[in-house]
């Protein structure tokens, strides 16, 4: 950027707040390299591919930038990472849009008048860093650090590492992740079926059978890139094909790409999973050995010596094959088949989890049952516990009571909006007096309905890190926009996606194309600012990255990225006891981790239950309605008169982080049914008929407390009686191209409510059709 352009882009108040306003052509290098002598009239361009981390998501995908005269022109998978393997999804792709969004920040902004205004004044980075220092002064002076707070989107790394320390420093635990890319009470879960404060994954790659409850499984859930690569690759083995089955009341893009497709009504996947249970169980096809090792099944003892009744009997004889085929549809006969089935293969899988609200605690245990009465957790091709890198930790201090813990929520893991969710509901106080939010995807699925919002309004100041004016730009004072991953030196301990731990790490790739600044280096200027900072702390965020790559080198574990061979004969080697180093010191490894992309152990142990370290299907003090033999589910529905029942649909485009202004997914957020740029709502064309619903009619949907309005498809894969909107939270903000998007389910669900802290169950709920237009 040339200086007389950097000055306009500082006093560009007046012209605006965004990209867009100034001009692309003042903030990018020049087209060519200066004509060297004796090459004619043409300019010779510099171009070179550098390896950085796609910031589509929390997965950690590495990434190669195709960078010409010093301009992002393309990006694809790092062969050598074991996520991607080379592949890149959509969102990937569309980090280049994101890149030069034209809504994109241009630097700091305050907000005038009130919150969700939109009304947005430029200010200085020196102003923006002394406005937050001052306040946080006062707090921490006042003895009050434990109520400052932050939220991320990013998943673990570098980044979330520096900001924990710095907050540590001033006596604050309040540091909490959020993921759109699994089911919110999958960790949770973990806490409760394993014992464990990990998440948990699926070995697909070694999987020969695949049982999905209505899981979107090939719509941007888990690790999109990886699961599509897992996918395919067993599809194509030979000598044992992965068959794959998909339950759903929906004809999902996922559904489409099944073996087979079972139709079930909406909300009873649970249901269907205890019948399966139940016919396993009544015909023995059960892993006897595997029966040592759950909790609750049979009459058991607890800590405390109490004696508990096991579920056993309850399970079969209230999941019979017949009454479960009476509640949700699917056959007597299917629901054997399914059972039989499951139990003959060698290797098979159940996943049940949700991304469009959750399954549930109750829900995903009724999946996890058969994977666990077949012994499939912690085996090969099954259910594992992830374990974590053996990153150096940073100098500092952490620990202290969370809010998604115990005593303040049933079960640590609980997501940090369901936890203030929780004490809403309890009348409670707002818990911050300051709190960090990394951009709009750090508000998960939250809705002005909530009892959350209403405590996040009631917080004095609320600091975004966005890169443009998201959804976090409703509830923000102040915005220090943040640097893509492209532009500042990072890692990413990726989540837990295959049998594998890893650890992506990359240098700067580009300079900053705006006046943002990476996270990190925000957290260290404010806490140079307040000597919160402990001796030897990191100078840099680039520092910070070696210092916990260092750790990778003194576990002599794993290896820098390297080809499927070398990972394959890594892992043998490991489990044989052997270990060939590979660096001669630390320093030349971390260069070798950097030049790969990242570090990978790929003999991880797995996790397998026992009599000493069960799976407990129940636990001491559970409650009526807490334990998997009863899921929430809804009975089919009867339509009546102009009412139907609201199936909510994730839309895979927008399952990540970062801007939802990206032209590329709008375009592809509903490819099934023709739907882009705008919400969409699928009828049966029974219901259209009866309604008098024409395609692509814009209709009005209400539950009597909200209403959103949505343009109509009309399509024969979905069942009679209801109707499918997408539900997608993140896909807000004030982005020209993502301007016609408007409220999806999330708005017409009920706030989360229930045990295990409440979640927003992936049940339907009963909607009227209660205006129709011509769009």
């Amino acid at each position: 950027m040339r200086r007389r352009d950097f000055l306009y882009l500082l006093g560009s108040a007046t012209a605006g707040v965004t990209l867009g306003s100034l001009g692309l052509g003042r903030v990018l290098p020049p087209s060519a390299s200066p004509v060297p002598a004796g090459s004619g009239d043409f300019a010779i361009p510099s171009e070179r591919e550098v390896v950085s981390i796609c910031g589509g998501c929390a997965a950690g995908c590495s990434v190669r930038l195709r960078i010409v005269d010093d301009r992002l022109v393309g990006i694809r998978g790092n062969p050598l990472c074991p996520v991607g393997n080379g592949g890149v999804c959509a969102r990937g792709i569309s980090e280049i849009e994101a890149f030069y969004d034209p809504d994109r920040l241009l630097g700091p902004v305050v907000r005038e008048g009130d919150r969700g205004s939109g009304r947005w004044k430029r200010i200085s980075w020196e102003e923006g860093l002394s406005r937050v220092a001052s306040a946080l002064s006062k707090i921490v002076r006042e003895g009050g650090g434990e109520r400052i707070g932050a939220v991320f989107s990013s998943g673990k790394g570098s980044t979330s590492a520096i900001f924990e320390r710095f907050l540590g420093a001033m006596g604050s635990p309040h540091l909490y992740h959020v993921t759109h890319l699994r089911d919110e009470a999958a960790l949770p879960f973990a806490a409760h079926a394993f014992g464990e404060t990990r998440p948990y994954g699926y070995d697909l790659r070694h999987a020969d059978l695949v049982l999905s409850f209505n899981t979107p499984l090939l719509e941007g859930w888990l690790s999109p890139v990886y699961v599509a690569h897992a996918f395919g690759r067993g599809r194509r083995r030979k000598g044992g094909r992965l068959a794959f089955l998909h339950l759903s009341s929906r004809l999902s893009p996922t559904a489409m790409r099944a073996d087979r497709w079972i139709r079930c009504a909406p909300g009873g996947e649970p249901l269907v999973a205890l019948g399966i249970a139940s016919a396993m169980l009544r015909e023995k096809l059960v892993d006897r050995e595997a029966l040592q090792g759950i909790q609750g099944l049979d009459p058991w003892i607890d800590a405390q010596g109490v004696r508990h009744p096991g579920l056993r009997t309850r399970l079969i004889a209230e999941n019979t094959p017949h009454e479960v085929a009476r509640k949700t549809g699917v056959s007597e006969t299917e629901i054997l088949a399914l059972a039989r089935r499951f139990a003959a293969a060698r290797a098979p899988v159940a996943i049940g989890e949700q991304t469009a609200g959750s399954a549930g605690i109750p829900g995903l245990g009724a999946v996890h049952l058969l994977n666990a009465l077949r012994g499939r957790i912690g085996a090969p091709g099954g259910v594992f516990v992830a374990q974590e890198a053996p990153v150096e930790e940073l100098p500092g201090k952490g620990g202290g009571k969370r809010l998604d813990a115990p005593p303040a929520t049933p079960l640590a893991g609980t997501p940090i909006w369901r936890a203030l969710e929780g004490v809403a509901a309890q009348g409670g106080n707002v818990p911050f007096d300051l709190l960090f939010l990394e951009d709009g995807a750090a508000l998960g699925d939250l809705t002005k309905r909530d009892g959350a919002a209403g405590l996040l309004g009631k917080i004095p100041l609320i600091v975004s890190f966005a890169t443009s004016l998201d959804r976090s730009a409703e509830f923000a004072d102040i915005i220090l926009p943040a640097t893509t991953r492209f532009e500042e030196d990072c890692d990413v301990e990726v989540a837990a996606a295959g049998a594998f731990t890893a650890v992506a790490a990359a240098h700067r790739a580009l300079g900053p194309l705006l006046d943002g600044r990476p996270i990190a280096e925000t957290a260290l200027a404010l806490g140079k600012r307040l000597s919160l900072l402990p001796p030897g702390f990191p100078k840099d965020a680039g520092e910070a990255v070696e210092h916990r790559l260092g750790g990778l080198f003194r576990s002599n574990r794993g290896m820098p990225y390297g080809t499927p061979f070398r990972r394959a004969w890594t892992a043998e080697m490991e489990r044989a006891g052997w270990r060939m180093p590979e660096a001669q010191d630390e320093r030349s490894f971390v260069a070798r981790v950097f030049e790969a992309g990242g570090w990978v152990d790929p003999s991880t142990p797995g996790w397998r239950p026992s009599p000493h370290r069960p799976f407990r299907l129940a636990v001491a003090g559970m409650k009526e309605g807490e334990d998997p033999l009863h899921p929430e589910t809804t009975a089919p529905p009867v339509p009546v008169g102009v009412n139907l029942l609201l199936v909510p649909v994730p839309v895979g485009a927008f399952a990540g982080r970062g801007t939802p202004n990206r032209p590329s997914l709008l375009e592809i957020a509903a490819p099934h049914v023709h739907g882009a740029y705008r919400v969409w709502a699928e009828f049966h064309p029974q219901d259209a008929t009866r309604l008098g619903i024409e395609e692509g009619a814009a209709v009005t949907l209400s539950n009597g407390k909200a209403q959103i309005v949505a343009s109509a498809r009309i399509t024969a894969g979905i069942r009679p009686g209801t109707v499918a909107v997408p539900f997608a939270p993140t896909a807000g903000g004030e982005g020209r191209f993502a301007a016609k998007w408007g409220p999806g389910a999330e708005a017409l669900f009920p706030p989360p409510a229930g045990p295990f802290g409440g979640f927003r169950i992936a049940r339907p709920v009963t909607v009227t059709i209660s205006a129709r237009r011509e769009a």
